[in-house]
């Protein structure tokens, strides 16, 4: 680091891999601080791309030892077991807890579960991804359920513990999860809307694998050809297609003989759509009015009506992207969603901006008088809660 009198501090070396060019022939040669260098920079396979996330996890390693004194661990170690200490929650006096979880955050030892870019970073540092902002403008009351994330995270207000299990396992060698935890999870998305308070219910899911894994169950419970649910557009590109595509038909091939809706949940995943198949019953249960935005969300009520039909009844739609594959989905539930804006975004955020409509539809009924008589009609008045739901496949978090 290069401090002077009359320029800001400047970062001149993050460890990253150098081409040290002599001729057209010459190797790669990378140079590498240990404590400071992500292990996608130790890998010698175009798989393992380096990228933003890479700078990002250097950073995280700067941070933390201007933090406490100390490098972390080195990449390698973390790979084979991860025993380096959050810096979430662990009180070091005056560095705010969002900058620790954000330092937490690009220390992530996979890649994956690390921030992609400088606007997911900011967002993060700031409070200011759409679901949480429109839901607080909004005036709803937003929670987080760790139903299944592969890492610990740390405590918040809005955080609601529940994990089944660090994680889903790979639904192309066995279950994804046992039937015990597809029941367990349900149990939990039970216990958690029975808590909620109001008599509305947003439910989204988020999360590594969450539009695929609910691709396949709403493919295997309706016989839809999943690619029908994969392709987001005319413009995927061709080689993720096919990839995605031999992901799913091996899922399937090896849970070919599956019907029972909860062995399909099991077989398939996730953890976020059990929970929500959970809180969708109790919310149907209490004929509160539910919210579905997304295809976990898609993938839960599925599941939720072939435990207990009428589950729908209740039900509006909502959209957050303008994924292809989530027209299907909303196509079989014969329904279309409240708000079309050509959003790319969370999950959610469509529910969230959908509010104030379903808010004047209460208001038509409550407030409007019919015919002569003055005076509210049904149905009394809504209040307000929100729920997103996050887990993974291998995995990763949601802030």
């Amino acid at each position: 680091m290069l401090v002077s009198d009359d320029a800001p501090p400047v970062l001149l070396d993050f460890g990253a891999a150098r081409r040290v060019i002599s001729d057209r022939n010459q190797t790669l040669t990378a140079i590498l601080k240990p404590s400071y260098a992500p292990i996608e920079q130790y890998a010698e396979s175009t798989a393992m791309r380096q990228g933003p996330w890479t700078d990002f996890y250097a950073l995280g390693a700067t941070l933390h030892y201007l933090i406490t004194g100390k490098a972390p661990a080195q990449a390698t170690a973390r790979a084979i077991g991860d025993e380096q200490p959050r810096l979430a929650g662990s009180g070091q006096g005056g560095v705010p807890d969002l900058l620790l979880q954000v330092c937490d955050w690009m220390l992530a030892p996979k890649p994956q579960e690390r921030p992609r870019n400088a606007a997911e970073l900011r967002a993060a540092l700031t409070g200011q991804l759409p679901v949480s902002v429109f839901a607080r403008i909004q005036g709803l009351e937003l929670s987080v359920v760790d139903c299944g994330l592969a890492e610990m995270v740390a405590p918040h207000d809005r955080l609601i513990r529940r994990k089944i299990a660090h994680g889903t396992r790979n639904s192309r060698v066995g279950l994804a999860m046992s039937v015990d935890q597809a029941h367990a999870a349900i149990r939990a998305g039970m216990e958690i809307g029975d808590t909620l308070r109001g008599n509305l219910v947003a439910v989204a899911g988020i999360g590594v694998g969450a539009h695929e894994s609910a691709a396949l169950v709403l493919s295997r419970l309706t016989d839809t050809p999943v690619r029908e649910l994969i392709v987001s557009g005319p413009g995927m590109n061709p080689e993720l297609l096919n990839h995605l595509m031999s992901i799913v038909q091996a899922a399937q091939a090896k849970h070919r003989d599956v019907t029972d809706p909860v062995e399909v949940l099991a077989a398939f995943g996730g953890f976020e759509v059990a929970v929500m198949v959970g809180v969708l019953l109790v919310a149907a249960s209490k004929r509160h009015l539910i919210m579905v935005d997304g295809m976990s969300a898609c993938a839960a009520l599925l599941v939720a009506s072939r435990i207990a039909t009428p589950a729908t009844d209740y039900c509006v739609f909502c959209r957050s992207h303008s994924h292809r594959g989530l027209d299907q989905a909303l196509n079989l539930f014969r329904a279309s969603a409240l708000l079309e804006l050509g959003m790319e975004s969370t999950d959610g955020t469509g529910a969230a901006l959908a509010w104030p409509l379903v808010k004047c539809a209460a208001a038509l009924l409550t407030e409007v008088a019919e015919g002569e008589d003055p005076g509210p009609s049904r149905p009394s008045g809504v209040t307000t809660q929100a729920a997103d739901f996050g887990s993974t496949e291998n995995d990763a978090t949601q802030h």
